[in-house]
């Protein structure tokens, strides 16, 4: 992975920032980290197969999976089971750079955050 100080800052780079100091926030209030998926999700992470979700994204559509975002995540426990209307629909509109979104979506499911 090349340092941050030898990549441009552009959009994607600040959103994966926002998005993991959110997460790193979320983790210091929980008492409990998320589980290690051990590489048994990796090949379904923004796969169709089985998707209960379809976020859009700047107009890509990436399938997820509700129980393993709500495992690994306290934003997307609460967006998808607390209740929001979100929690209702199969289809959500997010409003941040797909790259960043697709990276978010890497880390969730393997545990591992590259962004070469």
């Amino acid at each position: 992975m090349a340092s941050r100080a030898s990549q441009p800052w552009n959009e994607t780079n600040a959103a994966c920032a926002s998005i993991l100091h959110g997460v790193a926030r979320s983790r210091q209030a929980s008492t409990r980290a998320p589980p290690a998926t051990g590489g048994c999700v990796d090949h379904i992470c923004l796969n169709a197969d089985n998707a209960d979700v379809t976020f859009i994204v700047k107009g890509e559509h990436l399938p997820a999976h509700r129980i393993i975002l709500a495992t690994r995540s306290e934003y997307f426990r609460a967006l998808l089971y607390g209740g929001l209307k979100e929690s209702k629909q199969n289809e959500i509109t997010l409003d941040i750079p797909a790259k960043a979104f697709q990276y978010l979506m890497k880390y969730i499911y393997t545990g591992r955050l590259s962004l070469n």
